[in-house]
């Protein structure tokens, strides 16, 4: 099985690691590991098992045990945190794996900020994936999720955005979320001072008679990326493609979510025809073709 993913970029805060046993080079993987934090913004991301040309090799369980005692004293060096985010098997025959791991920079007095806007057609879940992230609680199927987020009484009784709705999702130094867990619900100044990461979440309306209001969401929240919801049981509509065309537009990175699969259980034919649209209309209409998503797409 040859597994091949982007080649590693000189920037940026992603790193591609095979083994690290070289205990001589420690310092040169100690600056190497500031470079990528301070490209990151205060963490890095690091893939072991994988060549700096892509290659998705793996490593055996004492490989992996091996490098991370390394990284764990480079980064202890700058006074870092360093977790396991995941981990998965290449080769099932010898047991290799790839783990992807999460540097961070341990500063009580600072946080990372990420922006993030969410888009999408009306009635495609924006609201409730969002109640949903920062509550922590799955929806009940009739909404309970976005009541969460919701600004005004009139969008609690029509179930639908019409203003823009600011949110945060905080992480400790650990990447665990913080908004979850105690007897009461955490204010903003909470979540902030136990958080190493700070997500602030901005819900766009959905509907074209609020068009505008989403354009300036979009334009006076400089986001770092939006994530543009597409419902399985609609697919693309004209608002989606007109949310895409401002992304693309304000050079603002965005990601595809489809939700409610779930509808689409008893029809699996209407939710094949939304992925088949999605990348009939990534390759063609707006030309932003991502190398990683390919037609081998798993339903």
């Amino acid at each position: 099985m040859n597994l091949k993913i982007n080649r590693e970029k000189e920037n940026g805060n992603i790193e591609y690691k095979l083994i690290n046993t070289d205990t001589e080079k420690r310092q040169r993987l100690t600056s190497q590991m500031r470079y990528r934090i301070q490209e990151g913004s205060g963490e890095a991301i690091y893939v072991i098992g994988v060549t700096h040309e892509g290659g998705v090799i793996g490593v055996t369980e004492d490989e992996f045990t091996e490098s991370f005692n390394n990284l764990s004293l480079a980064a202890k060096d700058s006074n870092y945190n360093i977790n396991i985010l995941s981990s998965r098997i290449v080769e099932k025959d010898t047991n290799k794996k790839v783990y992807e791991l999460l540097v961070r920079e341990i500063n009580e007095h600072k946080y990372i900020d990420i922006k993030v806007s969410v888009a999408g057609n009306v009635d495609s879940g924006k609201s409730s994936l969002l109640g949903v992230l920062i509550s922590g609680k799955n929806d009940d199927g009739r909404g309970s999720a976005r009541l969460e987020v919701f600004n005004f009484k009139h969008e609690i009784s029509s179930g639908r955005t019409s203003s823009i709705a600011h949110h945060i999702l905080g992480f400790d130094i650990n990447g665990k979320p913080v908004n979850y867990g105690g007897i009461h619900k955490k204010d903003w100044p909470e979540i902030v001072k136990e958080s190493s990461k700070v997500i602030s979440f901005f819900d766009l309306c959905g509907h074209e008679r609020y068009l505008k209001t989403t354009i300036l969401g979009l334009t006076s929240s400089s986001p770092d990326v939006c994530f543009i919801l597409i419902g399985a049981n609609m697919g693309i509509t004209r608002m989606t493609q007109e949310h895409i065309f401002l992304c693309i537009t304000l050079n603002i990175p965005f990601i595809i979510i489809v939700t409610k699969i779930d509808i689409c259980e008893n029809r699996q034919n209407v939710l094949k025809d939304t992925i088949n649209s999605i990348k009939q209309m990534s390759k063609s209409d707006f030309n932003f073709v991502n190398e990683n998503f390919n037609d081998d797409f798993d339903i």
